[in-house]
């Protein structure tokens, strides 16, 4: 979407917009460029046998480490962050032992 000032609505409101249309953290802000569109199609293509988390139910290895606490069950609880043998880590939130909640993942793999 391209505006043009001298014809369009005053900048604050297009601003507004502009943050309101970008806010949605589930939907894809950039729906209206085309500039980007193969790179864009690729990256979010799936394929069928492919981790998007290497990091992901890996608690249980044995040469990872947590820096937060257990629960009397032993269960990852509380945020913290889970280092892993390669180097990859998660850092978020976890719950009964279980992943809760937004989180960040750093992974090695290319």
């Amino acid at each position: 979407m391209v505006h043009n000032l001298a014809q369009q609505e005053n900048p604050a409101k297009i601003l507004k917009d502009w943050i309101d249309s970008h806010s949605k953290v589930l939907s894809d802000p950039w729906v209206e460029l085309e500039c980007c569109e193969p790179e864009r199609s690729s990256a979010a293509s799936t394929q069928t046998g492919v981790i998007l988390d290497p990091t992901f139910d890996r608690e249980e290895e044995e040469e990872s480490e947590w820096d937060g606490k257990y629960d009397k069950d032993d269960n990852l609880i509380g945020h913290g962050t889970l280092t892993l043998y390669d180097g990859d880590y998660f850092r978020g939130n976890y719950k009964d032992g279980f992943r809760d909640g937004w989180g960040l993942v750093v992974s090695q793999v290319e």
